[in-house]
């Protein structure tokens, strides 16, 4: 797991270094082929030799006679040379390329591995700050970008720049006048590139904004379909969904303007130097054309016209290149929003413990949670203890902090203020892996993962056969339903479940907390989508065959909790009352109007 983009990269450093390496000796040899060709040039029709092209003349003059005809004999040796250094500058590419997607493929790993890695450890104070569709497009569409920019920084990172400045060197040699043109084009080159890089990369991070909020709405629009329909907003969602594809679009535009203006501008400014390479070249060549000692030849012409064009393919690569590494760079710190954050919940203790029934299992001192430091509380002063063995039951209004105490209990939130004790020491002294070990989590809204229904309940105990899987169905009262599939427990399972019922899912997913034999069964509200009986019924049936089990039943029906040994009665995150079903109806104003509002008209 890394922490950064830059720490995935170091652990890529050998791709990094021996690409590029291998790109600046390919660089090397397509900045002398048109050295030799001036050379060929120049031997072939008896010109004067020059002091830049003198060792390649030598070169080819001192290997041994290949032809006859003197002509074809240059030709021949000088084309050999050049094709040698082809097919080396091609295998250099092809190793080059192999090592760029390999280290690209290596960083996107390790960042997606990571990030993944990431959000499991953050709590849910931490990922309630994150939006699941930035989460969804930080892991596709901005590590996609940084493995490109990981991709290009070897291929073209190196390359780029030493044929440029090369070309630029070998031009001043053979001419100085025409090579200090070049050097004029360069920095306007730049200039351009980087007026318009800065203003398109900002562009980029409104852009990836955007996607997230046509991710986001897509999202909210096919989960809520149904209520859409039932309330005929079809209409009202297409607009809102066409106002941010409107701003997408727009900001797309701007940022593809600013994009547009680069090639056009660069192209000017080569051609501009080109024709007046073109220019001053041809004159040189007609005022010295009987000079014998002519110092300016065609083939230098030929030559400087040849590096211009290397120096013109090579911007244009350098401005696409610029763009993806522009967006790179936005998405890498994108990325290391996410990896940056330290998880205040560590799983660090080795600490595990036993207890005897009936002894302190847990106890909340004076608990308090708010989830920001400048928002409301979501509990207050919050006290009760709960026994090995004994059943709580929490009861409360929408709202009223009810599951805010199950993930207390389960860590995956930890309190503002106060001590939440386990098993007589602070919750805070064990690890997460006993402490979830020890404990099923059954919330109200049952999730579901795509497989089957088998895979589903192994999820929490892999160390199981399927009579312990039917037993736990039949617990639930699962097999109600199972049993009627022909694949039985086999039956596949949908994205999200969404091929069973509501209350389908619910007794599924109490099965599934039921195989891993736990040590506190929590019900959050776990059994609000069944009738009464079933749910009664599924209370009996755990209660028979568990009856050592600690239990916390969250609830808002009074019939579901009346049973329990204590009953916790909340009110906008404040403890009303505390005590048995009897204590509570004589003490408890809170509880005593719950229980008259959904028992009123019996007799």
């Amino acid at each position: 797991m890394v922490s950064s983009v830059r720490d995935s990269l170091k652990r890529n450093i050998s791709y990094l270094i021996v690409g590029p390496t291998l790109k600046v000796f390919e660089a090397f040899f397509d900045l002398l082929i048109p050295l030799f060709m001036k050379s060929i040039i120049d031997l072939s029709f008896n010109q004067p030799h020059d002091s830049v092209t003198s060792i390649i003349i030598s070169l080819i003059e001192s290997f041994p006679k290949i032809h006859s005809e003197t002509i074809i004999n240059y030709c021949l040796v000088g084309g050999m040379f050049i094709l040698i250094m082809g097919i080396v500058g091609f295998t250099t590419t092809m190793i080059t390329q192999f090592l760029a997607a390999k280290c690209a493929s290596n960083v996107g790993s390790d960042i997606r591995l990571s990030l993944f890695k990431k959000v499991l450890e953050l709590n849910k104070k931490e990922l309630s700050s994150i939006s699941t569709n930035k989460i969804q497009t930080i892991i596709n569409s901005d590590t996609f970008q940084v493995q490109q920019g990981v991709m290009y920084f070897i291929r073209l990172a190196t390359r780029t720049p030493f044929i440029i400045i090369g070309s630029l060197i070998f031009s001043i040699m053979l001419d100085y006048q025409i090579g200090l043109l070049f050097l004029i084009l360069i920095p306007s080159i730049i200039f351009i590139i980087y007026f318009f890089m800065t203003k398109s990369s900002k562009q980029y991070l409104l852009i990836q904004e955007d996607l997230e909020t046509l991710s986001s709405k897509v999202s909210d629009t096919i989960s809520g379909i149904r209520v859409i329909k039932v309330f005929n907003k079809e209409d009202y969602e297409k607009n809102k969904f066409k106002i941010n594809v409107d701003k997408y679009k727009k900001d797309v535009s701007i940022a593809s303007k600013y994009n547009a203006f680069i090639n056009p501008l660069t192209f000017a400014f080569v051609t501009l130097i080109i024709i007046l390479t073109l220019v001053s070249g041809s004159n040189k060549i007609s005022e010295n054309i009987n000079n014998e000692n002519n110092a300016f030849l065609p083939s230098t012409l030929i030559t400087l016209v040849s590096y211009l064009d290397q120096i013109f393919l090579t911007v244009i690569v350098l401005t696409n290149i610029v763009i993806i590494f522009i967006r790179s760079l936005a998405s890498s710190k994108r990325v290391n929003s996410i990896l940056s954050i330290n998880p205040s919940i560590k799983n660090e203790s080795n600490v595990k413990k036993e207890i005897k029934q009936k002894e302190e299992y847990i106890s909340f001192n004076n608990v308090s949670f708010k989830y920001f430091d400048n928002s409301k509380e979501v509990l207050k002063d919050i006290s009760f203890k709960l026994n090995k063995g004994e059943s709580l039951g929490i009861i409360g209004s929408t709202g009223s902090g009810k599951s805010t105490i199950a993930n207390l209990i389960n860590r995956l939130i930890d309190s503002t203020s106060g001590e939440i004790k386990y098993k007589g020491m602070n919750i805070k002294e064990y690890s997460l892996n006993y402490l979830r070990e020890e404990t099923s989590y059954i919330q109200q809204k049952a999730v579901l993962f795509n497989g089957s229904i088998k895979s589903n309940i192994l999820l929490s105990n892999l160390d199981t056969d399927d009579n312990d899987i039917n037993k736990v169905l039949s617990i639930a009262l699962a097999d109600e339903f199972v049993n009627k599939y022909p694949e039985k427990i086999n039956y596949e399972v949908k994205e999200s479940g969404k091929n069973f019922s509501g209350g389908q899912r619910q007794r599924l997913s109490i099965a599934r907390g039921l195989i891993r034999k736990p040590e506190l069964l929590i019900l959050d509200d776990s059994t609000s989508a069944l009738d009464l009986i079933s749910d009664k019924k599924i209370r009996e049936n755990i209660s028979s065959n568990y009856p050592d089990l600690t239990k916390i039943i969250i609830s808002q029906r009074i019939s579901t909790i009346s049973s329990c040994d204590n009953i916790l009665v909340l009110d906008s995150g404040i403890q009303c009352g505390f005590g048995s079903h009897q204590e509570l109806l004589r003490e408890s104003k809170v509880y005593k109007d719950i229980y008259d509002s959904q028992n009123r008209g019996e007799k």
